[in-house]
């Protein structure tokens, strides 16, 4: 900060305090405020989904409007399993990759909810793309993300998926 001064010995003092207002301004600006704002997206999956149907998921707006093209579903991880109840590991490479969820990746908005207000409700189905002949059942860990973060209430939750009735 000194060196700032002694380079501005030429300088007025009206100048100066000028300058030094507009530097603490930048420095302190609050660019992170959106990050302490209410998170009003609640979050609730189904703990497991039987006979191969899409994972339901309940969206709340509680208190505020959501914007459902800021967040984005996103798959963490995925167990699968060659038995019906989450037995015998599926290592093959091949057949993990025949697995996954139609909706990862996509906005709550590219998934089909169009729009969420305040103190409302939709349901969101996950659709699971099972192509693989060896994979019955998968513990799939899912997020829902709001600029690059899981929100509290969808951060890797644990949803279990198989084709047993």
């Amino acid at each position: 900060m000194t060196n700032i001064i002694k380079k501005m010995k030429n300088v007025n003092m009206f100048t100066k305090l000028v300058g030094l207002a507009a530097i603490f301004s930048v420095v302190s600006c609050g660019c992170d405020k959106d990050k302490d704002a209410k998170e009003f997206l609640k979050v609730t999956f189904t703990d497991e989904t039987k006979k191969g149907e899409a994972i339901k998921v309940t969206l709340k707006a509680e208190g505020g409007d959501v914007k459902v093209e800021d967040y984005k579903i996103k798959v963490v991880k995925a167990e699968m399993f060659k038995g019906d109840d989450y037995n015998n590991a599926e290592t093959d490479a091949k057949e993990i990759a025949k697995v996954k969820i139609k909706q990862e990746g996509q906005t709550l908005k590219d998934a089909g909810i169009t729009e969420l207000k305040k103190d409302g409700a939709k349901d969101l189905s996950l659709e699971v793309e099972n192509t693989s002949a060896s994979v019955n059942s998968v513990k799939f860990t899912i997020s829902i993300e709001k600029d690059g973060k899981a929100i509290e209430s969808a951060k890797e939750k644990v949803v279990k998926w198989t084709k047993k009735a």
